[in-house]
């Protein structure tokens, strides 16, 4: 069975923290909770700050260098256009294929993504505690492998 997550976005650093806290209290682990910011440094710093999942990509390798986004632009002629972590943290996240760009697009226009990994039974709790601290666009997903997009069991 894949991975369940439930997902909100908020505009709001202070709502955000407020879910994390709420999540935490009602026995989701920090390690269940990823938070995506329009910058791969307000990613990492809220993740080592929180305890929390940092989203994929964000951290280390050529993406964390990045734009969150990427950008066309050419390293070398060999190497091809730059790409930022933003596929595989909203795979990562749960954010549904055909629901990414929506979701690019509000995270790289400055709002920010909370993402937490469920068990069957918890994902209700886990979109009631989005949804009561201000989560706009409120969703459930599956994790998918960041590079292929094949769910993960």
């Amino acid at each position: 069975m894949p991975q369940t997550t439930a997902f909100g976005v908020y505009e709001s650093p202070d709502h955000l923290k407020l879910a994390v806290e709420r999540l935490k209290q009602d026995g989701f682990t920090p390690g269940a909770i990823t938070a995506l910011f329009p910058e791969n440094s307000d990613s990492r710093q809220f993740a080592l700050a929180n305890h929390t999942l940092p989203p994929e990509g964000t951290i280390s390798g050529p993406a964390a260098a990045e734009k969150l986004d990427g950008n066309l632009g050419l390293d070398h002629v060999a190497q091809g256009p730059k790409r930022g972590a933003l596929p595989g943290a909203l795979r990562q996240m749960g954010i549904p294929e055909d629901e990414s760009d929506i979701y690019g697009h509000r995270v790289t226009g400055g709002n920010i993504l909370l993402s937490v990994n469920c068990q069957p039974d918890t994902v209700d709790h886990a979109v009631d505690i989005l949804r009561s601290t201000h989560a706009d666009a409120v969703g459930t997903g599956h994790v998918a492998d960041p590079l292929s997009g094949k769910p993960l069991q």
